[in-house]
């Protein structure tokens, strides 16, 4: 279980911007049969692109070993739509470059 993990899901005030990759609707195709993994799968991949990516619009500061490891998991869209991933995995993967 994700709580196990130390890990809190916070309720921010109604005025506080969303974001567009929370809030944003992906076009999940008819034949995916976890319809909510993969859009989990593909704004995990969008975080990564903006967040963790070298040289990505606002790449933050992690550790090299937490950006190789996020580079390997959530990199290539493609290859995570095929890999056998859950939503905890990905949460857990996104949780862990916040506490550095």
């Amino acid at each position: 279980e994700i709580h196990s993990q130390n890990i809190r899901l916070l309720e921010f005030p109604k005025n506080v911007p969303l974001s567009l990759i929370v809030e944003e609707a992906e076009n999940v195709p008819a034949e995916v049969a976890d319809e909510v993994l993969y859009a989990a799968k593909v704004k995990a991949h969008k975080f990564y692109v903006k967040y963790f990516a070298v040289n990505s619009v606002f790449e933050i500061n992690i550790s090299w070993k937490h950006r190789v490891e996020l580079k390997e998991l959530l990199g290539d869209l493609d290859v995570l739509l095929q890999r056998n991933v859950n939503l905890k995995d990905l949460i857990l993967a996104i949780e862990t470059p916040k506490r550095e």
